[in-house]
């Protein structure tokens, strides 16, 4: 982390047998809570790691990418929102000798939980609302965000999980990786009426155009694009 600001820390601390414990750690930061049981083991000098179970409540997500270098490493897509989030994560890694994690041996899982996730500026945003040519009907507001993922040699995959931006549902799903790289899908659920008046227009044609060729022809009112 880079300079953090905390509260109330309290901790129980033993060392033995080569390895430090920390057990029942609570501190206050971020706008939120935290609390943390970890593990670091040095019986093998040359490949220190580290285990640990962190929950933390209602901690400020834009405040968090910018004082936790691993986030921003193992969810570069957090920059850019705000809001608050819960989040439960069970991990191990190996330590460099700067005592930083080694990000791409970090295995673990974990759960990730917002009612209301603002996105301020986001390029994967544009480009989606772009593709659909809807940028000027969508909400900036993911609602009820309730996904679990896995760490696994330096990819993040996420299962599938629902949300919606104004009207517009989404079911959301896929991996990141610490290359930079995307793998995802977006299933989306449009309203007619959210859709820009070209489509409409081109929807309404494909209806006049069946009807001359006997075929009845009824433009749905939700329309699924993935």
């Amino acid at each position: 982390f880079n300079s953090l600001d905390a509260t109330e820390l309290k901790s129980h601390i033993v060392v033995r047998d080569r390895k430090l414990m920390l057990d029942n750690t609570g501190l206050k930061t971020l706008g939120g809570e935290v609390k943390l049981s970890a593990l670091y083991n040095t019986e093998d000098v040359a490949a220190p790691f580290m285990e640990a179970s962190v929950s933390a409540n209602d901690i400020g997500i834009k405040d968090a990418y910018e004082s936790f270098m691993t986030i921003q490493k193992l969810a570069p897509v957090a920059e850019g929102m705000d809001g608050a989030a819960s989040v439960l994560f069970d991990f191990k890694s190996e330590l460099q000798q700067d005592m930083m994690p080694e990000l791409s041996s970090i295995n673990g899982l974990g759960r990730f939980q917002s009612s209301e996730i603002q996105l301020i500026n986001s390029s994967l945003f544009n480009k989606f609302s772009g593709v659909l040519n809807i940028d000027d009907k969508l909400s900036n507001t993911f609602k009820d965000v309730d996904v679990e993922f896995e760490i696994k040699d330096g990819r993040v995959y996420f299962s599938d999980f629902e949300t919606e931006l104004g009207s517009i549902g989404l079911t959301i799903g896929g991996d990141h990786g610490l290359d930079q790289t995307l793998n995802y899908m977006v299933a989306s659920e449009i309203p007619a009426s959210e859709l820009p008046s070209s489509l409409n227009t081109l929807v309404s044609g494909l209806a006049a155009q069946a009807k001359l060729f006997g075929m009845e022809y009824t433009p749905p009112e939700v329309f699924n694009v993935n």
